[in-house]
This record gives structure tokens, sequence and C-alpha cells, in this order.
């Protein structure tokens, strides 16, 4: 998936407003971690505060690059879907940088968190299901974080950062059996998060998911480099291999005793 080279203005960081803490369940760890986190930990908590419209493309951004760390595909047609409706890149005019800091609205705010669902919910309904209760955003209907009853007159209300992190409360990267397999993939991949990443081997190159989620590699290709050696046996999996792929036989030499 495409990482987009730029980053959005200081101005459009939800750091800047609001620290990142929810009442019910640990905070994702995209949110904080990276060179440019989304949130800082430093940062004084304002979830009634105003969410502005630059947070908000801010918070989407890098939540469908971290969508796409677990599962490209998810992340790429969240991306595209986003891109029809919003321009990412950094504000060229003061007009543009005044949009900005416009205040967000309800509306918006859904625009831009319903694609999440809308691509997630197909393949991994119980992880979705999952994150709407532990963070209390379980409407009883539908698979959005906000009730069918809250009527299309209310998505000209102004939004606040506690609704803005509500919505992109979803824990990607996170796994709860401890095994380095992001609890989100087990549940795509093999429709529930109880089995073990250091026995499972999805897509049956020789490597296990644990092994591909430490080392980078993808547990959906089982050639991430494209030169023809399968990741499990590929001494270096992320980088192409000179010979183009052409490896050799291991000679068994059988010892007398044999």
């Amino acid at each position: 998936m495409k990482v987009p080279g730029f980053l959005i203005p200081a101005l459009c960081l939800i750091a800047s407003v609001a620290q990142a803490q929810t009442q019910t369940a640990s905070v994702p760890s995209w949110w904080t971690e990276g060179v440019d986190p989304v949130l800082l930990a430093t940062a004084t908590s304002n979830n009634y505060g105003v969410a502005n419209v630059g947070q908000t493309k801010w918070m989407a951004l890098n939540a469908y690059i971290a969508l796409g760390e677990v599962i490209p595909g998810l992340g790429s047609g969240v991306e595209s879907e986003l891109e029809e409706l919003t321009d990412f890149s950094v504000p060229g005019t003061q007009e543009a940088f005044e949009a900005h800091r416009a205040m967000l609205n309800v509306g918006q705010l859904k625009a831009l968190g319903a694609p999440f669902y809308n691509w997630i919910h197909p393949v991994a309904p119980d992880w979705l299901e999952g994150e709407r209760e532990a963070n209390e955003t379980d409407q009883g209907s539908g698979h959005y974080p906000w009730g069918s009853s809250y009527g299309e007159e209310n998505n000209y209300a102004v939004a606040n950062i506690g609704q803005l992190k509500a919505v992109f409360s979803l824990r990607f990267h996170e796994s709860g059996d401890e095994d380095k397999v992001p609890d989100l993939f087990e549940h795509f991949a093999y429709g529930d998060a109880s089995l073990d990443g250091a026995t499972t081997d999805y897509d049956k190159d020789g490597s296990f998911d644990e092994e591909e989620f430490d080392d980078g590699s993808s547990p959906f290709d089982a050639d991430t480099d494209g030169d023809g050696i399968p990741d499990g046996v590929d001494p270096n999996p992320l980088v192409a291999d000179s010979s183009g792929g052409v490896t050799t036989e291991v000679l068994h030499v059988w010892t007398p005793d044999d």
C-alpha cells in the first residue's frame, strides 16, 4: 500500500489538544507510536474540546496506514474511498490552511470513519464487534460505532475530540494472546484469534505468521521480495536475491554409519 510522503502540519495533530486515553480499553498502539504519532502522551486531555477537520484527516490518514500494515488489501480499499472524499495533501494556500482549522461536524466524522467499518465488517465481523464492545460504542444495530437512531439532522452538530477518538479507536496491531500476530489478522485469516501464530502459516511459505510479523515479511505473500525464494527458506525475505531466484538443491552426504 502506498504510504503518503508528507505530514499534515502540526496544527492538525490530535496531540495538540488531547491525550490518548479511553475509559474502558487500552488505546491503539498506532496512536502513539512512530516518529510523528497521532497523539502525544504528554498532551493535556480535552475530550470535550471541539475537533477540527485537520485533526480528523490526520487521524484517518494514520488509521488506513496502520490497517494496511496488518491487512494490505483493506488498507488500500479504505485509502481509495477516503481519497475520493477528501484531499490529504499539505495545504498549499492560506484558504486551504484555514479549512483545516474549521470545526468538524458529526456528518464529516461519520463520512471519514465509515470506510474502515465497511471494509472490516465483511471479513472480520467478530473482531469489529469486540472492538466496539471494548470501546462501549456497540449500539446494538449495524456495525458502526454510532446508533441508527442518530438522525440525519444531527449530522450538522459539532463533533468533539472524544467522539473522534471513539470512532478511530480500533486496535489493528494488538494481540490478545501475545503471539505477536494481531487479532485482526487472525480473525481475517482463520475466523478467530485462538490459533497460535507461532505454529500457523497462512501463505504456506514455511515461515510461521508470528515470524513474518516479527521480521516484516508478508504473511499474505509466500515470496515477499519476489525473488523466487519462499520466505521460509530465504535468508533475507525483504531483499531480492541477486541470483534472480535460482536456488540450488542441498546435497546430502551420508556417513558410513548411514
